[in-house]
């Protein structure tokens, strides 16, 4: 068994046709030129990575996790984390943190804090302009 097999290799939606109805798809002619697959989209297609860059920033602090691109590791070939965007804190990173962040306190203010608090680890890196990157880097495990 291939890691690859946990990879999302594409996906085609359609919500209720509002531009229509779709023509004919003629299955067999589409699968053998082109290897497409069909498949059923997932949960992790429909949650957002703020959620996961907080958890992952948590874990991080706890010290359940080593390093930054461990949780990456874990998100992409156990959860199918979309490939191209390099796992949940990898994104962070290429987003910024103070970013996420300051989504995350916008979450905060208009839902409460029962449902958005965010990580001590991830406010400080935030604060200090720094990336997780930068964070393993410093912290002699990467």
């Amino acid at each position: 068994g291939s890691l690859e097999c946990l990879t999302i290799r594409g996906m085609m939606v359609s919500f209720g046709n509002a531009s229509g109805p779709l023509a004919d798809l003629n299955v067999p002619k589409l699968l053998q030129p082109k290897n497409l697959y069909f498949v059923r989209p997932s949960m992790q297609h429909y949650l957002g990575t703020r959620e996961e860059i907080n958890e992952g920033a948590k874990i991080l602090d706890e010290g359940i996790a080593q390093r930054a691109s461990d949780i990456d590791v874990v998100y992409i070939y156990g959860y199918a984390f979309p490939v191209a965007k390099g796992g949940p804190m990898h994104y962070a990173d290429s987003v910024g943190l103070k970013n996420v962040y300051e989504k995350i306190c916008e979450y905060r203010d208009r839902y409460g804090e029962e449902y958005w608090q965010p990580a001590p680890l991830l406010k400080q890196l935030a604060e200090e302009g720094k990336s997780f990157a930068q964070w393993d880097a410093e912290s002699g495990v990467a």
